[in-house]
């Protein structure tokens, strides 16, 4: 039977790491987890802005009755133009004001291809259930349309479609029956119920 000899030279000691490779490697894991939070942020970011336009709290809203009674101060602010008006209402800070920006800019650009005044609102102090939110009134100052300017987590699902149709058959002068845009998931930004 053959003996095995090892000698005390063939085994190397492995040397503890350095100071420095020791801080290199927490620094690399630290980055790798900073890396994935915020990956897992970017995913998440659509879900979270998933809310629906009418929130629980605000189901009134779904009364025709009440959406109006809501809306009739903002519509008598605008009643003495003669004309249609299409209000962008918006409340400062709100980070859906800049996804809705696109629709918000296209809805104006057809306003002033037709003649329609055209007005950006603060709503932080009106009785709304989201904004950013659009509302069209006719040339007596009646409601046409209200609703959001588009649906999805970044307003990729334009409602505006619908609203450039009814500002044109309105400017035109065709008789149209209100449209209230209302059901449909996307970025708001919660109006609370003001006292009336």
């Amino acid at each position: 039977m053959d003996k095995i000899h090892i000698k005390c030279t063939d085994i190397k000691a492995t040397q503890p790491a350095s100071p420095s490779h020791t801080r290199k490697i927490r620094k690399n894991i630290g980055t790798l987890c900073a890396c994935a939070l915020i990956i897992l942020w970017l995913i998440s970011l659509p879900y979270w802005l998933q809310k629906p336009f009418i929130p629980l709290a605000r189901m009134d809203f779904w009364q025709t009755e009440s959406l109006l009674q809501a809306l009739t101060p903002i519509a008598r602010l605008y009643q003495g133009t003669q004309r249609p008006v299409v209000l962008s209402l918006y409340e400062p800070g709100c980070l859906c004001n800049l996804v809705s920006k696109r629709h918000e800019t296209a809805l104006q650009q057809l306003a002033n291809q037709l003649k329609v005044d055209f007005y950006r609102v603060d709503a932080s102090q009106m009785n709304l259930p989201s904004t950013p939110a659009l509302l069209i009134l006719d040339a007596q100052g009646k409601v046409q349309f209200f609703g959001p300017f588009g649906f999805g987590a970044f307003c990729t699902q334009d409602s505006t479609s619908y609203a450039q149709k009814q500002l044109a058959s309105i400017a035109n002068n065709y008789q149209t029956d209100p449209i209230y845009s209302l059901s449909g998931n996307g970025c708001y930004c919660r109006g609370e119920p003001k006292a009336q």
